[in-house]
């Protein structure tokens, strides 16, 4: 447990009367916000390039977005495993730029549990961010789904760009 907050009275410490534990699934860096220095919150699978637009001006909201670009073939993603709990529904989100390249239907967001797809949208591309979403019902004895944004690469310079990312 982490408490965070300036520390009060007149010593170096902070005190806390009453404290509510609540499991709440969230995403790690949604927003690719974070400033690094531990373990990256996301994963990357595919043979493009991909990193993190820090201060470019590319960014949905923030200063920062995910990317991957390349001119390969085949597929690419972002990816992020969730903790959840059996038998809640959720609904997973995340705004998508995509490049003219990338033909319709050949990006694709979703939510997958190993190698099934449990919920997915496809998209091509775009003139700016849009936003995509799905909601699946986590199945009984499941702990962790993932959480994915990618595209399956034409052989021309196509890219994608995620923000954003939520969960709830």
């Amino acid at each position: 447990m982490r408490v965070i907050g300036l520390p009060g009275g007149t010593r170096s410490f902070t005190s806390v009367s009453e404290l509510a534990v609540k499991y709440v699934a969230q995403l790690a860096d949604g927003g690719f916000e974070g400033t690094g220095g531990g373990k990256p919150a996301w994963l990357f699978e595919g043979t493009a390039t991909n990193g993190v637009d820090r201060g470019l001006g590319f960014a949905r909201s923030g200063a920062n977005n995910g990317w991957i670009r390349c001119t390969c073939t085949g597929w690419s993603a972002l990816y992020q495993s969730v903790p959840v709990t059996p038998g809640t529904t959720y609904t997973f989100g995340s705004w998508i730029n995509a490049s003219a390249n990338l033909p319709a239907d050949q990006g694709r967001f979703g939510v997958h549990l190993g190698a099934q797809d449990l919920a997915s949208q496809t998209f091509g591309a775009s003139t700016g961010y849009v936003h995509h979403e799905v909601t699946v019902k986590v199945p009984a004895g499941v702990h962790e789904l993932t959480v994915y944004a990618g595209f399956n690469a034409p052989a021309l310079d196509t890219w994608i760009q995620p923000d954003d990312f939520t969960v709830s």
